[in-house]
């Protein structure tokens, strides 16, 4: 899910986050463009995003109690760019 609330510009800090109810708590992989994405503990952070931050992100967490299980999502992040008034 996307923490943020409202649209993101350019500059902002996004935060994304995935949850699952696993005991204990499986491990979280981001990706973007299959492309993996540091994150600690489901929790991806961006910290002054520009426009080619945007895109589809792809958690997947890994249930060790359940390797079969389909624990994935995506977020979609769409980054407008930041007004310059004169």
């Amino acid at each position: 899910m996307l923490v943020n609330a409202g649209p993101v510009k350019e500059g902002d800090m996004v935060t994304m986050k995935c949850e699952t109810d696993g005991n204990p708590q499986p491990e979280f992989d981001f990706t973007k463009d299959g492309n993996v994405i540091a994150a600690k503990d489901g929790v991806l952070m961006l910290k002054a995003v520009k426009r080619s931050d945007a895109g589809v992100y792809k958690c997947k967490a890994t249930d060790f109690d359940n390797l079969d299980a389909d624990l994935s999502g995506e977020i979609t992040l769409a980054v407008s760019c930041e007004w310059q008034g004169d």
